[in-house]
């Protein structure tokens, strides 16, 4: 049940007057759902045949598309980027992701995931939030089943089966686990979720965040990628999980990408801002050296940024499964990342030493 719409089915709700529009979306790095709200009739007539912007392609993927409960009258289809040829774009996440599970296909293999989630929850609201700038802001204290209920069951009516949810160690603090899938429908199923979960809870008043470590002082938010190798015999899958396990450190960028990542208390699996398609990606790379033999020697974990990009532009393992370009690019994308933040002047900076000047 990938999606929950056929283009028969989108004619036939916007001939009824149930849909109105379709949003083609792809990800940004930190997994936030980004693209472009279409009228469901321009998106029939011939969007669904893919969208030129600038020097790249989208082309909707119809076998994600769904409705969302959570926007009136709206579908969703997730995007492959293509470049003007009609090529894949190497280093688009969802790309990313499609080449490591052809790999892991001509080994006759494939493997099914869970996505398992941490975010806070908030009785301010996103606008009420930037007007305190992101300080002072206080937990939902009252009535948040109400709230996780509606995020469980918008995420059902939107084909993202929820497996689970409760709370987690810090105040409004919850985990959420989507059931089992293959592994680029886990991804797509976790990239909506990420943009249900803030939506529905914006519905409600209330305000959801995913960052890594929001405050000093509680929990970090943690991101676990569950993953079964299937149609392999029990060596095989040894391998495979002591390379995911061998290669957990020098992977580490595309399991957190931002500074913030590393601020993460503890330091356990991945952020919840990762991108699902890069995590999985790499993480599956990993999983592919072990069965081949050539995991990295396993390295510390980074906890650092800067560390975590040292180990993905020396990382042989990355450049072999993923190519060159794709490793390089993300360096870049990570180094302006800490170069943002090195000139940057931070809140402890001010307190620490704007006396001291």
């Amino acid at each position: 049940m990938p999606g929950s719409l056929t283009l028969d089915d989108l004619q036939a709700e916007a001939d009824a007057g149930i849909v109105d529009t379709v949003v083609v979306a792809t990800t940004e790095v930190s997994g936030k759902l980004t693209g472009k709200r279409f009228h469901v009739d321009a998106f029939l007539d011939a969007m669904h045949r893919g969208h030129a912007q600038g020097d790249i392609v989208l082309m909707p993927d119809l076998a994600t598309l769904r409705t969302i409960p959570w926007h009136e009258g709206t579908a969703l289809v997730l995007a492959d980027v293509l470049d003007r040829h009609g090529e894949a774009v190497a280093h688009a996440p969802r790309n990313v992701l499609k080449r490591q599970l052809s790999r892991l296909a001509a080994m006759g293999l494939r493997v099914a995931c869970a996505s398992e989630l941490e975010f806070y929850l908030f009785g301010d609201g996103f606008d009420t939030i930037i007007s305190k700038r992101y300080r002072d802001v206080m937990p939902l204290a009252v009535g948040e089943e109400s709230v996780m209920r509606a995020i469980r069951n918008g995420l059902h009516d939107a084909h993202i089966p929820v497996e689970s949810s409760g709370h987690a160690e810090g105040p409004a603090q919850f985990t959420i686990r989507l059931r089992c899938a293959e592994a680029l429908e886990m991804a797509d199923r976790h990239a909506i979720l990420r943009s249900g979960v803030r939506d529905i809870a914006h519905a409600h008043g209330a305000a959801a965040t995913f960052m890594a470590q929001w405050c000093d002082g509680v929990a970090g938010s943690s991101c676990r990628l569950h993953q079964t190798l299937c149609d392999a015999d029990e060596e095989t899958a040894r391998k495979y999980d002591a390379g995911r396990a061998a290669s957990a450190g020098g992977i580490a960028y595309f399991l957190g990408p931002f500074v913030n990542s590393y601020k993460r208390v503890p330091l356990v699996g991945g952020g919840a801002d990762l991108n699902p398609y890069l995590g999985y990606a790499a993480s599956i790379a990993a999983g592919i050296a072990g069965v081949e033999g050539t995991a990295h020697t396993p390295r510390a974990a980074p906890t650092t940024l800067r560390a975590a990009t040292e180990y993905l532009r020396t990382s042989a393992m990355l450049r072999s499964a993923m190519g060159d370009a794709v490793v390089d690019h993300y360096v870049t994308v990570a180094q302006e990342e800490q170069t943002d933040h090195d000139r940057s002047v931070t809140d402890w900076e001010l307190v620490r030493g704007f006396q001291r000047g």
